[in-house]
């Protein structure tokens, strides 16, 4: 039961119009047999799906979550930030310090998306980057 719409406090203008915003069409979901007649048209990815896919764990091999993605994505920029750091006390060629620093900047704008999109990295790689850069 919904519970009785409370009266508009607010009095309406009349200078502004009563202009209703179009809802935008949700994409069409699929089921299986739509999903698995579809992927017979693919030979070349329903290969590849079969290949990479492992049946004892019952996962794909290649599949990361994109809490893991972050993670992996925090141990390169970690990785890099050791490169950049090497270079400037090695002082190697500007070119090479250039490209490193270029690739940290897309990489934080990567971790600066995927967190503003809530997602959280896994605790366990996160660790595992630590560990393997020291």
């Amino acid at each position: 039961l919904e519970p009785p719409a409370a009266p508009s406090v607010v009095e309406e203008d009349p200078n502004i119009a009563d202009v209703a915003e179009p809802e935008p069409e949700l994409p069409k979901t699929m089921n299986e047999p739509e999903f698995l007649a579809l992927l017979d048209t693919i030979p070349d990815m329903k290969a590849k799906l079969h290949a990479d896919y492992n049946v004892l764990s019952g996962r794909f091999n290649s599949f990361r979550s994109t809490g893991e993605q972050l993670s992996k994505l925090l141990g390169n920029l970690d990785r890099l930030r050791l490169k950049q750091k090497s270079l400037h006390n090695l002082r190697r060629v500007e070119d090479q310090l250039a490209a490193v620093m270029s690739e940290i900047d897309t990489r934080k704008r990567q971790v600066k998306k995927m967190r503003k999109n809530g997602v959280l990295p896994d605790p366990a790689l996160c660790v595992f980057n630590q560990i393997d850069t020291n």
